[in-house]
């Protein structure tokens, strides 16, 4: 279709001209003209005009508003309609000479015709020349004002970086579900085109637009009408609304909703993937750990480095019936557990029942000191119990509690017999053999038979080491080989007169250490312990630890841990860039502060100056007891932030930020502003911007010719009413009430279009008055001296 252009001379048209003026994208109140002005710009790149083929009219076709794609004919005089959105209008004559200028400025223009506002954007063929264009138009509405007022400083600025900085999706919506603000993270947690939220569409727009790329399933619907009750439902929300839906590519977004008191709602959307996955494997790993505890014949019960109890195990809850439930003792201090045990009468200590809290403060010490064993015994029932307490690089406190009744029987009974069963006695652990000089076994328990499978029969009488070995041999516990060379090779080991320990693996896979202990008069004891577990948790350990330097290392920022007494117990390789530490210094578990600073002092890092000055300076720093944060410039001109944090136990932890970059964006801003205020300084009109109150934000030095009040005055009531009220007591608007000039003269302000009328000042000046109405509910003000043209 070919649509023929009217003449320049055209009555209408030519006044349609009158009104084109050049495109703001702040001016552009109307949805589909932002859209069409953002997503025409984000063509443009390099080329000063984009390309008409690289328009994409299904993009367009998805959000609200009219849009029409013309081919250019000839030189600009005829045009062809390439395709329009079904909203469009079916008569657009009235657009000839705004689609005409387009082509002969090559730059974008837009009008105000009636109800309508249009926006022409010329599109290139790629080689320079004007090919096409894109033409948007919407009915004009009254401008709804912001729903957060902009800051007439930078703070706002520096805000939209925070929030550009964030991790998160956020987005702030208004009462009727339109995204007014939002930060760059947006656009890429939810998938969306930028184009898109550069058209502040409404909530119920951009879901829809999801829904066209197929994402129903996406956002946990089936339809579009319960997409229209879950829309709903979340724009009526009251309170805080949060929930988790996976995308289409797999990720899961975290989203929250929290509505405000004016009825706008803060929306934030979180990728969890990564967090939900390590949550899935920890719960994988607390399971088989929970596991474990729940069939070791052994209480275990585990405290914070609070002394708070945390967690305990099945034979824990068994043995004490008498604690509250879990989750009741979870977070008690093991004192108060101490206290319930002595009220309940299961404490049969008699320093518990004379003394209770010398007792508590003598079994706090025990457990904040990590004891390594303690036996305490029943009176009543004649029960023993071996008490044993682990403390974790973490800080906890592994309290675990043997039933050692037996084991202590055993120990009676052999009481009475020879001084060197006694001695084999006192060395007992898990299992034990006494062997004589010929290394025949005299004495031996159930544990060292039970861990190697002897029979009993085996052990009767005088058994010898042989006898083990050769039995051990035939059933290849030893590995392949020939059994009498294993053999041979157990009993040299058995002659050797040195102490020594060494760990055998049963077949069962149980790890067992056996020590070897000589004795002068050459007899030997051995002592088989049980390490399964132990290993098992110092695996577990190594693997926690090994995380723990792998994220240390890959952070972006510097780490350090102090002792109390300054020693960097604790770096990453991030730290050590940022200050220019060499690695060969950092070698070792420990190195102090002092060593560093003398270090780097002397390669002259710290500037002029003594190593002792830059010493006693820093580490006073580093003695500070409050926590704070500061900057430091170093030599090269970065900037690095220290975050400063003692920690109760006398430690300390620094964080290093490399802030030079943000420092030089403050910069270049605060450059900018002064350029703008001097601009604004050197205007021969004089401006002046008020918010929503009236209270007067920003003014130049003309500006306060035209205000007729001094400066001082001015100060006192920065507003509006404040400056009417001045000129009315002095009778500048003639006789009357001040405050009846105050109300009238406010009235001026009121309006949604912009507007002027005339005042004359004392001294006969003409001054015409711009009243301008801007995002926000803000007025700006322009005083423009026309007496010359008014005389």
């Amino acid at each position: 279709m070919s649509v023929r252009m009217g003449s320049a001379t055209d009555g209408a048209a030519a006044g349609m001209a009158e009104l084109i003026e050049e495109v703001r994208p702040e001016s552009l109140r109307e949805p589909s003209l932002s859209f069409a002005y953002a997503y025409w710009n984000s063509f443009r790149g390099e080329q000063a005009l984009p390309a008409l083929e690289r328009i994409d009219t299904r993009l367009l076709a998805s959000v609200p508003g009219a849009f029409l794609l013309l081919d250019v004919i000839g030189r600009g005089d005829d045009f062809r309609l390439r395709s329009a959105t079904p909203s469009a209008p079916a008569d657009w004559s009235e657009v000839r000479m705004l689609a005409r200028r387009g082509v002969e400025r090559r730059a974008p223009v837009q009008t105000r015709i009636g109800e309508k506002r249009w926006v022409v954007l010329p599109l290139g063929d790629g080689k320079g020349e004007v090919s096409g264009l894109l033409v948007a138009v919407a009915v004009c509405k009254p401008a709804a004002a912001a729903s957060v007022e902009p800051s007439a400083s930078s703070d706002d600025r520096h805000l939209q970086l925070i929030l550009d900085s964030l991790d998160e999706g956020v987005c702030l919506v208004d009462a009727d579900g339109r995204i007014t603000h939002y930060n760059k993270r947006l656009a890429e947690v939810l998938g969306l085109p930028e184009a898109l939220l550069a058209s502040r569409p409404t909530q119920d727009e951009v879901i829809r637009f999801q829904a066209s790329r197929g994402d129903l399933d996406a956002l946990g619907v089936d339809s579009e009408a319960s997409l229209e009750q879950v829309t709903n439902r979340v724009q009526e929300a009251t309170g805080l609304i949060r929930y988790e839906r996976k995308a289409r590519d797999g990720r899961i977004i975290d989203v929250r909703i929290n509505p405000l008191p004016d009825g706008r709602q803060i929306r934030t959307f979180t990728e969890v993937t990564a967090r939900r996955t390590a949550e899935r494997r920890l719960e994988s790993n607390e399971a088989l750990l929970s596991e474990i505890l729940a069939n070791l014949d052994a209480e275990v019960a585990v405290y914070d480095a609070d002394e708070s109890f945390l967690l305990g195990n099945r034979r824990f809850r068994e043995k004490n019936p008498h604690l509250p439930p879990d989750a009741e003792l979870v977070g008690k201090k093991y004192a108060d557990i101490v206290r319930l045990s002595i009220a309940a009468g299961v404490v049969q200590d008699p320093r518990a029942k004379k003394d209770p809290e010398t007792y508590v403060a003598r079994r706090t010490v025990e457990l904040r000191e990590a004891k390594e064993s303690s036996y305490e015994h029943d009176p009543e029932s004649g029960r023993w119990r071996f008490i044993r307490m682990h403390r974790t690089p973490a800080g906890l406190t592994i309290r675990f509690v043997f039933d050692v009744s037996e084991q202590k029987r055993v120990e009676e009974e052999l009481a009475a017999k020879t001084a060197l069963l006694e001695l084999a006695l006192e060395n007992m652990g898990d299992g034990l053999a006494l062997y004589d000089k010929d290394i025949n076994i005299v004495f031996h328990n159930r544990q060292m038979r039970d861990f190697f499978g002897f029979p009993e029969e085996l052990l009767r009488g005088k058994a010898t080491a042989e006898r083990m070995a050769k039995f051990l041999a035939i059933r290849g516990r030893y590995g392949g080989g020939d059994p009498s060379v294993q053999i041979e090779r157990v009993l040299s080991g058995f002659r050797k007169r040195e102490r020594h320990m060494y760990e055998h693996t049963l077949p069962d896979g149980r790890i067992i250490e056996v020590h070897h202990n000589p004795l002068p008069d050459g007899t030997l004891i051995r002592r088989y312990v049980d390490v399964t577990q132990r290993k098992r948790m110092q695996a577990e350990v190594d693997a926690k630890t090994a995380l723990l330097e792998t994220t240390l290392e890959n952070m972006g920022d510097g780490i350090a841990v102090f002792d109390r007494d300054l020693n960097i117990v604790l770096h990453n390789r991030r730290m050590r860039e940022q200050f220019g530490i060499p690695e060969s210094l950092m070698r070792g578990r420990t190195v102090s502060a002092e060593q560093v600073i003398r270090a780097m002092a002397a390669q002259g890092h710290y500037g002029p100056g003594t190593p002792d000055q830059h010493v006693e300076r820093l580490l006073g720093s580093l003695k500070s007891p409050e926590t704070g944060r500061y900057e430091i410039k170093e030599q090269n001109g970065r900037i690095v932030a220290v975050h400063h944090k003692p920690l109760p136990d006398g430690r300390l932890v620094r964080r290093y930020s490399d802030v030079t970059a943000q420092r030089r964006t403050e910069a270049e801003l605060a450059a900018q502003v002064k350029t703008l205020q001097a601009m604004l300084e050197n205007l021969d009109d004089g401006i002046a911007l008020y918010d929503a109150d009236l209270k007067l934000l920003i003014h130049n030095r003309r500006a306060l010719d035209y205000f007729d009040i001094p400066e001082d005055e001015l100060k006192k009531d920065p507003s509006a009413a404040g400056i009417i009220r001045a000129n009315a007591q002095r009778g500048a608007y003639g006789p009357g009430d001040p405050e009846a000039h105050v109300t009238r003269y406010l009235e001026t302000f009121k309006g949604a279009e912009p507007h002027e009328f005339d005042w004359t000042m004392f001294d006969g000046t003409v001054v015409k008055v711009r009243n301008i109405p801007v995002e926000g509910g803000r007025i700006i003000r322009r005083y423009t001296n026309v007496t010359r043209s008014r005389s």
